[in-house]
Order: C-alpha cells, then structure tokens, then sequence
C-alpha cells in the first residue's frame, strides 16, 4: 500500500507530465481513428432482414412508392403569419433547393387552403388557393393549418410559433433496384428456393450494396 501511494505521488503529484502526454495521445489516437466512425440508422443495420414488420413496410413502400425527404423546422422570432415571416420562409424554401440532392422544398406556402375556396374538393383540386395568393386572409389560414387534422402538426405547430418545410431528396433508381434484388434474393435463399445462379448472384449483391449505399449517404 506503501508503494502504491509512493508511485501515484512520484508520477501523478509530482511529475505529471509524462501522465498528461500518455493520456493525450491515447486521446489523439481515438479522435484521429473516430474520422472513420459511421453510424448507419437505416433498417438494413436496425432490424433482422426476416423482421415481419419490416416485411410489410418493404411491402407498402413497393406498393405505394414514396419519395425520401427530411424536414426542417423554422422557429421565428416575428409571427409566423406576418408578410415579413413568409418572405423569410420562402427565400429559405429557395436557398435549400439549390442544395445538391434536393429535388424540391414544400412548405406553408404551397399547401392548398381549402377552407378558403368554394366548392366540391375535386372541384378545389384545380383552384385551390395558397399563402402565396395575395387575396388569402392569413388570419383564417392560420387557424386552418393549425386546427385542421390535415396541417395541424406537420406544417405548423399547434401553437401557430413553428413551421416545417420537406425536403424531397433526389431519388435513387440504381441503388433502389440493387436493394429490391438484395431483398429478393436473400428470401429466395432464406426458404431454400434459390438456384446456383441466384446464390452467385446473391453475393454479387451483397459485395456490391455497401458501397452503393455508402456513395447514396454521402449525397444525401
């Protein structure tokens, strides 16, 4: 115990520096390998390829196909429905869509009002008014973007003090095609059914979607 206590106090109360430079480059170490670090959220690295919800999302998505986005919420410090405000949400709408990989930008100012039209909704369809029409009464748009089970919490917040503007991303054909054949192989050659040809073709696959899908993350 003796020792122990001499030791600490030579080389950690009286001469720390040599500890300090060990424990720095043991943090210099990690930090320079964390550049290489990736965290990949997606379903691939989240769920088991036999997941049976996953099953029936892949199912929907083939059936009903959707494009990518993300969002981006907007808290200004004027209201939300002032001239000014819509200008400021209009020109980041315009700012984010010269963004390489982003194919579109919807927000507040490009959803339909249709508690400010007349008619039917097919007749609405064709001649819908938005925030961008000068004639719309901002008054009566707020109180429909936020109340309406629509809008209300995802273009604006209850509260009428957030907005959200959807990025749409690029779409992806050849990686979404390689990802359909990743996914039908790998049941075929779960339940057995797979051929020889397949099960090449399988490996083929799967040496190839981790590069696509990491050059698909690095656009997006």
């Amino acid at each position: 115990m003796d020792s122990l206590a001499r030791h600490y106090n030579t080389w950690v109360l009286l001469r720390p520096w040599p500890l300090l430079i060990g424990l720095l480059a043991v943090l210099v170490f990690f930090g320079w390998q964390a550049r290489d670090f990736r965290l990949d959220a997606s379903a691939d690295s989240l769920l088991l390829e036999n997941d049976r919800d996953l099953k029936v999302f892949r199912d929907l998505s083939d059936r009903y196909e959707s494009k990518s986005f993300l969002v981006v919420a907007l808290v200004p410090d004027q209201e939300l429905f002032v001239p000014d405000t819509l200008e400021r949400v209009d020109r980041l709408a315009k700012d984010l869509e010269k963004v390489p990989g982003i194919a579109s930008v919807v927000s507040l100012l490009d959803v339909p009002l249709l508690a400010q039209g007349e008619g039917s909704l097919t007749e609405l369809a064709g001649s819908y008014r938005t925030l961008r029409d000068v004639e719309v009464d901002r008054e009566k748009a707020r109180q429909e973007l936020t109340t309406s089970p629509v809008f209300a919490e995802l273009i604006v917040s209850a509260d009428g003090r957030t907005t959200a503007l959807q990025l749409n991303l690029d779409g992806t054909p050849q990686f979404d095609a390689l990802q359909t054949e990743r996914r039908v192989l790998t049941r075929q050659a779960r339940t057995g059914n797979a051929s020889e040809a397949e099960k090449t073709r399988l490996n083929q696959v799967e040496s190839q979607y981790p590069l696509q899908k990491r050059q698909v993350d690095q656009r997006r």
